[in-house]
């Protein structure tokens, strides 16, 4: 097991590593650092001295490993736009990001798990086909078009829930959380259904029928406590896919978060910010693989040999 989750730890470094190469030879393309900290006044002399001073004139190379031997001790420089250290701005706006996360997966899984189970007990008839549409449906549909809509009908027409921002406690956090669980119920109904029809038609579950067991108590006690196993591991996965989501989701809604952040940085050029949040999503991304990982090895020992 030890061996198992070392190398998936080096794997997770070397994406890490793959990912701060990627988002530092970005920032540089996207424009100057030092002409965007300094006046429109600035002269090109004021902007070569600046760039002396960042060390923005030595080898892209030498920049890098400086940037990335700064970042293993958690420095990624000063925001350009707000004065101070860029990983502090963001850890304050994790647990907006976190809250939103949490409650979109919790919602996938109270409404997926009871659907899922419907979908799979009323195989092959209209019932059932239909859940397998709407969770189709949930997976193709946009979320930035389907935030814009709910927006449109619950709180511009109907004025149940805040068109944007955190301030209005739960009431803010509905809309956000609906928009991204959509794409998440889509998975676990369809994951949902296909393990639990695997799991009915194993030997044992025949066995325990036989014998006599109602349906409530094989359905419940052998056979959905075995199908959840993946599901509650592959939202795991989808807490992951959330911070990718947060981007347009918390932009959308105006959600304090990371992702609303990172995009501000993003077109304000703010360079600290946007490598060290980006970082801070790959580690975060990495970080929940690697559990889920080890979560299915504990479960299935035939996975740590493969």
């Amino acid at each position: 097991m030890l061996s198992y989750l070392a190398r998936r730890l080096l794997t997770g470094l070397l994406v890490v590593f793959g990912v701060t190469v990627m988002v530092f030879g970005l920032t540089r393309v996207a424009g100057d650092p030092a002409a965007l900290m300094l006046p429109p006044s600035a002269s090109a002399a004021d902007i070569a001295a600046m760039r002396e001073r960042l060390g923005l004139d030595d080898p892209l190379p030498v920049q890098y490993f400086r940037f990335l031997g700064s970042a293993v001790r958690g420095d990624f420089g000063k925001s350009l736009r707000h004065g101070e250290s860029a990983l502090p701005l963001l850890v304050a706006r994790l647990p907006a990001t976190f809250e939103l996360g949490m409650a979109a997966v919790a919602l996938a899984l109270v409404v997926a798990i009871p659907l899922g189970v419907v979908a799979a007990l009323t195989r092959g008839t209209v019932v059932d086909v239909g859940l397998l549409g709407v969770a189709v449906l949930g997976q193709a549909v946009p979320n930035f078009w389907l935030a814009i809509l709910l927006i449109n009908v619950f709180s511009v027409g109907l004025g149940w829930f805040p068109t944007a921002g955190r301030t209005a406690g739960l009431a803010s956090l509905v809309l956000p959380a609906v928009t991204t669980a959509m794409y998440l119920v889509g998975t676990q109904l369809r994951l949902v259904r296909g393990t639990l029809l695997e799991v009915l038609n194993q030997d044992y579950m025949r066995t325990a029928r036989s014998k006599g067991l109602g349906r409530t108590t094989l359905l419940i006690k052998h056979g959905l406590r075995n199908a959840l196993i993946p599901v509650i591991t592959i939202a795991g996965v989808q807490l992951g896919h959330v911070l990718g989501q947060a981007v347009v989701i918390e932009t959308v809604f105006q959600w304090p978060g990371l992702g609303l952040f990172t995009v501000q940085a993003i077109t304000g050029r703010d360079f600290p910010v946007t490598q060290a949040a980006v970082t801070l999503m790959a580690v975060f991304v990495v970080g929940i693989n690697i559990i889920v990982d080890a979560l299915y090895g504990l479960l299935d020992p035939t996975i740590r040999t493969a």
